[in-house]
């Protein structure tokens, strides 16, 4: 069940949006490079930071949590309200998944700008 919810998330993830992308950039520290080089960076990261939210859902979401996001899924509804709502019955998972998130920002940044 879990390892269906990693392999759906990854064809249904969306680009990021124009605030997302600009605060991506800053949070990386990429702002001073070309744009083409930006854009490469961005959906690498973009799709890194996804696989965190993908690991930290399958260590924290339960069999029926599962099934839950694989019906939201399946019925093409809003996957952050979804992990919103789930996030609510399942103990600091917003904060384990920020957390998450922020430590893998911080790894890339170190990364990129040595």
């Amino acid at each position: 069940m879990l390892q269906w919810l990693k392999l759906r998330w990854r064809r249904v993830s969306t680009p990021l949006d124009a605030v997302q992308k600009s605060s991506t950039i800053q949070a990386l520290g990429i702002a001073s490079l070309p744009e083409a080089e930006q854009a490469a960076i961005l959906e690498k990261a973009n799709q890194r930071l996804e696989q965190v939210v993908i690991r930290v859902l399958v260590e924290n979401l339960s069999d029926q949590e599962a099934r839950e996001m694989q019906t939201v899924l399946k019925e093409g509804k809003n996957l952050e309200d979804a992990i919103a709502q789930i996030a609510l019955g399942v103990p600091q998972l917003a904060g384990k998944i920020e957390y998450a998130v922020r430590q893998e920002i911080e790894r890339l940044r170190a990364v990129l700008n040595g």
